[in-house]
């Protein structure tokens, strides 16, 4: 483009644009850049708002600006590649970029979705008491308690007879599964279910069925054992998560096992204690262990008490007449949070490490359902799952 005077050639020029006559008109006017001129090197506006001039330094051309990102909670629908949003979700807060088939995640920063979400000292915990999934994107580590439903305790009721309870459901994790816990065994019940994350209590009759059921390794402990004394019967406690059943001592009924303590949410919770088992004719009920198992049946038409829910906790024995029976054993306990302790062992597990988007599914066991007609067992409480990474 030509220049006269520090500006751009006009198709006419003016007087005012030659100095004090020193250059005359005919001798500019063959250097004067015509409208047709200037047209061809800079490409017409028409059809063109909201772009921008570019050039490869020969040709100039226009070209569209990228698109600002869309703010929303929900992803833009219909998007075209390059596409951008950035994705305002509570626990989220990060853009992303429409691949062709997926939003990926533009940086490092790890996010996560699913559960009801706190955060406290450093960390940001989701919490699961029902199931779900776990969504998370980015690389990062995850710490995890990972607690099964707790067992029911056994009963005997003139409308159900002898009977033993139910054993809880498993939790899970991803890949982290956690057993749910053993039933408390009846007087002369079944014992096929009394194995668990911790074991059930025993019976109180002779033989293998006053025993206590066995727990799995790395997530609780046994159930204790039952007798007759004293001219009564008294059942064995459930395991806990931190520890044994209480075997019957004299006339009094074992107790549950201890749970365990766990700071995951920021304030220390002790979960998954066993249910204590019941008695018959005089002597006291087994407590609940520490954690929220409940306590059995003391002598008389007694039902047991309810392990406490989502603590994966197990219920305590009921009674009607005939014997002591045993209390449910707490569901499995699985945790990874440094300084703290998985079922039966003296650490914590190893931490998971997400790479990635990834989604995991949450499954929340069930406590085992109580049994008997009229006077019950105490039904196992329910488990929970608790995920948290730093922030």
């Amino acid at each position: 483009m030509s220049y006269i005077g520090g500006k751009p050639a006009r198709s006419t020029l003016q007087t005012s644009d030659i100095a004090n006559g020193i250059v005359t008109a005919d001798k500019v006017a063959p250097d004067v850049a015509t409208q047709a001129e200037l047209d061809a090197k800079v490409p017409s506006q028409s059809g063109h708002s909201g772009k921008f001039l570019t050039t490869d330094a020969t040709n100039s051309s226009w070209a569209d600006a990228s698109p600002a990102a869309t703010v929303a909670t929900t992803a833009p629908s219909s998007p075209a590649t390059g596409d951008m949003w950035f994705d305002s979700t509570v626990g989220t807060a990060a853009m992303k970029v429409w691949s062709g088939t997926a939003w990926d995640q533009m940086s490092n920063k790890f996010s996560a979705t699913g559960g009801t979400v706190t955060i406290s000292g450093g960390y940001k915990i989701h919490t699961f008491t029902s199931s779900g999934t776990f969504t998370a994107e980015g690389s990062g580590g995850l710490e995890y308690l990972v607690i099964a439903g707790g067992g029911s305790g056994g009963v005997y009721s003139s409308g159900s007879g002898y009977t033993s309870g139910n054993a809880g459901s498993s939790s899970l994790f991803g890949a982290i599964t956690s057993i749910g816990g053993g039933a408390g065994t009846a007087y002369a019940g079944s014992i096929a279910n009394r194995d668990g994350g911790s074991g059930g209590g025993g019976g109180s009759s002779g033989g293998s069925v006053n025993s206590g059921g066995s727990h799995t390794v790395g997530q609780g402990h046994s159930g204790g054992s039952g007798a007759a004394a004293g001219g009564g019967y008294q059942g064995g406690g459930g395991g806990g998560a931190g520890a044994v059943g209480g075997s019957s001592s004299g006339t009094t009924a074992g107790s549950g096992g201890a749970g365990l303590a766990s700071s995951i949410n920021g304030s220390s919770v002790t979960r998954a204690g066993g249910g204590g088992g019941g008695v018959f004719v005089n002597g006291s009920g087994g407590a609940g262990g520490a954690g929220g198992g409940g306590a059995g049946n003391n002598p008389g038409h007694y039902s047991g008490v309810a392990g406490t829910t989502n603590t994966g906790s197990g219920g305590g024995a009921g009674n009607t007449v005939g014997a002591g029976h045993g209390g449910g054993g707490a569901g499995g306990y699985r945790c990874s949070v440094s300084g703290e302790y998985s079922g039966g062992n003296t650490s914590a597990e190893a931490s998971l490490t997400n790479v990635g988007s990834n989604s995991y599914t949450v499954t929340i066991g069930a406590g085992g359902a109580s049994v008997g007609v009229g006077t019950i067992s105490g039904s196992g409480g329910s488990g929970i799952v608790m995920i948290r990474y730093a922030i």
